[in-house]
This record gives C-alpha cells, sequence and structure tokens, in this order.
C-alpha cells in the first residue's frame, strides 16, 4: 500500500488536528528499500494506524555531522541528499557532493564555515546593531506626538528613502529562480513568462513541507499600504527619493508574493448595505449590487463594517475556503521551502515551536498533532496561522515578506524612473500634479454622482478640483488619443 505523503488542503484548513492524515518530522529519513511515489522513498507504513512513519530517525541535523558527510557506514548513504535539510545557512548555497556530502557557498552572504554560521567581523556588528521587527514596529506604531513632529520636517523623506532602499534590497534583482530550476538561469531572468521565486524549489528527491499607474501607485502606498501597516510614520510615494541610487527598475511578480497575498481571512461573514445583511450566496457575482445602490452607498457601507482578521486562529469564511486550498496546493505542486525557511530569508528568526507562532496552546497543539515539527510547516498556513502583532492586523512575518515585495514591486514601476518620472509624461504640469496629489478620498468623491458620503468634503469645496481635472483631461486625452478620437 502507498504511504499518504501530504495531509490535504482542506484538511488542514478546516479540521485542524485530524487524525486521518498527518505529517511527519522535518528530521524524517529514508530507507534504501521500497518504492514511494515520485522516486522518494523517505517513508514506510506504519501497519498498525496505516499512518506514515519515518523509517530511522536521525539522532543529529546532517549540518551537525563532520563536513556535512554522513557516516560510510549510515543506512542513509544510498540515497538520501543532504541538502533536503537546509543546512546552508543565511542564504547560502548548498551544492551536493557525491551521494551524502555537500559544500555550501558562502559567497557575498556575510558568513563563513561549513555551514555559513560563522559571522564576518561587519556581520557581527551589524547583526548586534540590527533591531528586530518588533522593535520597530512598536516604535512606528507609538508616541504619535512624535511622528506628528517628523512627518512635518525633512526626516521623513530621509526616513521613507530608507525604508525603500532597505525594503526594496531584500528583493533580488536580476531575478535568481524560476519553478523549473534548484539553481541560478539565465531563464530566470530572462523567461519573464514564469514567476520569479525568491528561494528555490525544493530539491526533486526531497521531500515538500508537509504539509493610470502613477497616481495608482500613489494611492496604494499613501493610502492602502499606510492602513494596513499601522503605522504613525507617513508613508510617501516620491520616486525622486530613490533617484541617484542604484534601484533596478524591472518587476517581477514572485510566487512567493502571488501565494502571500491570499487574503480572504480578511473578508466578513456577510456584508451589510444600508442596513440589510446580504449571505456570501446573495453577494457574490451578483453585480445588480451595484446597479441598485450605487457606488456612494457601496463605498461607505464597506469603509463602516469591520473587515475579517488574519493571524492566530482560523478566520477564512467556508464559501472562500476552497481559495485558500487551491493556494496550498499549488506550493506542493511548486515545492515552496518550508515556512521557517522564508523567515530566515527574510531576516526573521524561525520559530522554535507552534506556540510560539500562534501564541496559544489549543491551535499550538492542533499544528503539533498535523506536522510533528515547526520546521515542516508550509509556507502559506504559517501565515495565516502566526499572531498578530500588536496594533497589527497581520502577523510578523506577513509584514517583513509582503512589504519588500510590495515596496519593490510599486516603486519598480517604469514609470518611478528618472526616464518617466516627469511632467511630459502626464500631459503638462496640470496632469503631474494631479498624480502627485492624488489620494483615495479624492478617487471616490470627484467620481460619484452625489457628493453624500460622510467621507467626502462638501460639493463645494471639491468644486475647483472636480473642474480643473476634468478641464485638463478633455484637453489632454484628445492630444494623447489622436485626431478625431472620442
Amino acid at each position: 500500500m502507498s504511504p499518504k505523503l501530504l495531509h490535504q488542503p482542506w484538511q488542514l484548513l478546516a479540521h485542524l488536528g485530524s487524525r486521518e492524515e498527518r505529517s511527519l518530522p522535518h528530521h524524517a529519513v529514508s530507507t534504501c528499500d521500497g518504492d514511494s511515489p515520485g522516486g522518494n522513498n523517505l517513508w514506510e507504513l506504519n501497519a498498525d494506524s496505516d499512518t506514515p512513519v519515518p523509517s530511522v530517525v536521525h539522532s543529529q541535523p546532517w549540518w551537525e555531522q563532520p563536513h556535512g558527510e554522513v557516516a560510510s557506514n549510515h543506512p542513509l548513504k544510498c540515497s538520501v541528499n543532504p541538502c533536503c535539510y537546509f543546512p546552508c545557512q543565511h542564504q547560502g548555497v548548498c551544492v551536493r557532493v557525491g551521494l551524502g556530502g555537500y559544500e555550501c557557498d558562502c559567497t557575498r552572504t556575510g558568513y563563513f564555515g561549513t555551514n555559513c554560521t560563522s559571522p564576518e567581523l561587519w556581520t557581527r556588528l551589524h547583526d548586534w546593531l540590527k533591531p528586530s521587527p518588533a522593535f520597530y514596529h512598536f516604535i512606528l506604531t507609538h508616541f504619535k506626538w512624535f511622528w506628528d513632529i517628523v512627518n512635518s520636517t525633512f526626516i521623513r523623506d530621509t526616513l521613507m528613502r530608507l525604508i525603500l532602499t532597505v525594503r526594496a534590497n531584500l528583493i533580488p534583482s536580476p531575478p535568481t529562480f524560476n519553478s523549473d530550476y534548484g539553481y541560478i538561469s539565465w531563464e530566470a531572468y530572462a523567461n519573464v513568462s514564469y514567476y520569479t521565486r525568491v528561494l528555490p524549489p525544493v530539491p526533486d528527491n526531497c521531500p515538500t513541507p508537509m504539509g493610470t499607474k502613477g497616481e495608482t501607485i500613489k494611492i496604494v502606498i499613501e493610502d492602502y499600504v499606510q492602513h494596513l501597516s499601522g503605522y504613525y510614520l507617513s508613508l510617501k510615494f516620491d520616486p525622486e527619493l530613490l533617484f541617484g541610487t542604484q534601484f533596478q527598475y524591472r518587476n517581477r511578480i514572485a510566487v512567493e508574493f502571488n501565494q502571500l497575498y491570499h487574503w480572504h481571512g480578511l473578508m466578513p461573514d456577510s456584508f451589510v448595505i444600508q442596513g440589510e445583511e446580504y449571505s456570501y450566496e446573495q453577494f457574490l457575482y451578483n453585480t445588480s449590487m451595484l446597479i441598485d445602490y450605487g457606488v456612494e452607498a457601496l463605498v461607505e457601507s464597506f469603509s463602516k463594517q469591520v473587515a475579517g482578521r488574519i493571524g492566530g486562529t482560523q478566520t477564512i469564511n467556508a464559501n472562500v475556503l476552497q481559495v485558500a486550498i487551491g493556494v496550498i496546493k499549488e506550493s506542493r505542486q511548486l515545492r515552496l521551502q518550508p515556512f521557517n525557511e522564508y523567515r530566515k530569508r527574510f531576516g526573521m528568526k524561525p520559530y522554535k515551536s507552534f506556540q510560539e507562532l500562534t501564541g496559544e496552546e489549543e491551535k499550538a497543539a492542533e499544528l503539533e498533532e498535523l506536522y510533528g515539527d515547526i520546521d515542516a510547516l508550509e509556507f502559506y498556513p504559517g501565515l495565516l496561522l502566526e499572531k498578530p502583532q500588536p496594533n497589527g492586523i497581520f502577523g510578523e512575518s506577513m509584514v517583513e515578506i509582503g512589504a519588500p515585495f510590495s515596496l519593490k514591486g510599486l516603486f519598480g514601476n517604469p514609470i518611478c524612473s528618472p526616464e518617466y518620472w516627469k511632467p511630459s509624461t502626464f500631459g503638462g504640469e496640470t496632469g503631474f500634479e494631479i498624480v502627485k496629489t492624488a489620494s483615495l478620498e479624492k478617487l471616490v468623491c470627484l467620481n460619484v454622482k452625489k457628493h453624500q458620503l460622510l467621507l467626502c468634503p462638501s460639493h463645494e469645496a471639491m468644486g475647483n478640483e472636480e473642474n480643473q481635472g476634468r478641464e485638463f483631461w478633455s484637453r489632454a486625452l484628445p492630444q494623447k488619443l489622436g485626431p478625431g478620437s472620442t
């Protein structure tokens, strides 16, 4: 009977802790006989429980063995790839040598040694001085009086420039990996039809973890990202902050960002519009809602309704659960590395237990039952179940991994480059000013028929800007579209 290598995604999300299928400890190893799906001889079946168990368990991790080499009489010498255990730390690259050995390429990691674990002098100093994500999140979400002063001085630009460069530098330029190859390849750079990715796929012979543009960018950063961050520092969209620095004005969507950005846990359990409550069945794909209520009513209703939550508990409504199931299936097909490996890649300490991840005992016990080892936790479930930060709606990993992708993607748009960011690109100084002063408030309030929303200024206050914008675009659009255009 073939072992069941993976618990099902719907069991993971809907029935955490199910005894029917469970994943196994991260340090499970191989027998050298028998077949398993994909040629991955890593599990044998427990005859009593119909559950796969490791046939042999390591007494110590691969990287603690001398020179990364398995002893010649070790029962696993025949088949296990030592790179399966991610021995190379701090973004070191694992290269297999022979059947049981490996080497770590520590080039430009700031570390040296067999497993890239010994810091160089400047790395040691940097690590000593670098604040933890929890520390600067606390600073950015407290002391509002201080940030009110900062936001009105040149210090705001300095801090924003630092945030942009530090975050963006976490995303490799040019792209390094794609889902076809476990090593750096030219195709990862040249083939733009593929998603890029920041960590290579898990090797095939390893077990996977069980388990208008300018206005839009400004609104996303200064309204959307600002709201999600909870920071008192006012984020700022100003491409000129990066002029004169080494910055790649080309963005590729990464598999990891595509996975991370499934935030269906923020969906409420029902939708309330002008006092009327609608279920998912009534609301989804029902375009008549827009016609019957209008943009004004929908915007105002959704602005008032409390959203769902991501982090620490099961929050995904059953009506959209299939989306999360699909994400987990995709992550297994693409062989994404475990959650803890991504925490290390983005400068965070790996979690040592499920309780440290979730902040509570019951959910941690269910995850322990399901996965067996915190290092076996998959990427997307880890993001969903991580405890939220204080004054935040996400866990630390969602912010520290998502922010670099987001800011790199937004500022990496060519329109933010010195060649594009000038008045002529937007039809002249008036158009340029409209882009530079765009906000979510203006986007909504200047495009509804009635200025009755509580969040909108009075009709008279908006009138001048509304007339200015309409007058400008009425002149500019025919010129851009060409003679005879409408």
